[in-house]
């Protein structure tokens, strides 16, 4: 079965996150779901993210949990985005 293309908004968190952008998710009552240029908690400039761009994200394999930590969860890039950024890339 192939994978579904994602949305513009997420392929917008992966180029961010392709470009030194770390996503993280906080838990809790506030928790949500953001992107922080160079790292999570290095106070670089940071952006929220849609929980549902996230889910499908995940859904299609495209991020995995990188660090599973209290209270920040961040999160990488997996094959299958490198493989859906090149193909945003070539066709468009």
């Amino acid at each position: 079965m192939a994978t579904k293309r994602p949305t513009p908004a997420m392929l917008e968190v992966l180029r961010m996150m392709l470009v030194g952008w770390q996503l993280g998710h906080r838990g809790g009552l506030t928790g949500g779901y953001w992107l922080q240029k160079g790292g999570c908690g290095k106070g670089g400039e940071s952006k929220d993210v849609n929980s549902l761009t996230i889910c499908g994200l995940r859904d299609r394999g495209m991020i995995e949990v990188d660090v599973r930590g209290f209270p920040t969860i961040k999160y990488r890039l997996t094959e299958r985005a490198d493989e859906a950024l090149l193909e945003a890339v070539t066709h468009g």
